[in-house]
């Protein structure tokens, strides 16, 4: 059983806002990031979207989600998800999502929120790192934001509560 302990995906998606408002200092770096990527093998200054997510399932105190090398790469958690068919094109709170884009690059986080608009569009709330007011993949500091499923080419959810 991956799970150190029972997690209901409420509590998980109250560990990611948990982190909300954490700032790197200088480009990708400072206490809290050089932190979370030291936990996935790496040093500062690296983008650390994925390694976020990393550390939101430690501190949850989920053990066994997510790839077993290259936990602060996006493609290897995409490639982790479809070895394992939980990849899904409509999102549920407490999914990952991510997107990629054709150099490899992409940027992830955790879905709080979805809601369904009128006209087929999706709206979802997301907490994520190493992004900004914006939503950019490499920007400073751990944010929640909404956007629309359809203003993100490519964007898939990892429905990892199906292995959990």
């Amino acid at each position: 059983m991956p799970l150190l302990k029972p997690l209901s995906i409420d509590s998980f998606i109250r560990v990611a806002r948990s982190f909300v408002g954490q700032r790197e200092i200088g480009h990708n770096g400072g206490p809290f990031v050089t932190k979370i990527l030291a936990k996935v093998g790496l040093g500062p200054g690296w983008a650390w979207c994925a390694a976020f997510v990393s550390d939101v399932f430690e501190e949850a105190g989920v053990e066994g989600i997510g790839p077993k090398k290259g936990r602060a790469a996006v493609q290897n958690w995409s490639t982790w998800a479809w070895s394992l068919n939980i990849v899904k094109l409509a999102p549920k709170a407490g999914d990952l999502f991510y997107w990629l884009h054709p150099d490899g690059k992409g940027h992830m986080g955790i879905v709080t929120e979805v809601t369904i608009l009128g006209g087929g569009k999706i709206e979802i709330k997301a907490v994520s790192g190493n992004t900004n007011t914006k939503g950019s993949r490499e920007g400073d500091g751990v944010y929640e934001q909404e956007f629309l499923t359809s203003d993100r080419p490519g964007i898939r959810f990892i429905r990892w509560a199906l292995v959990a």
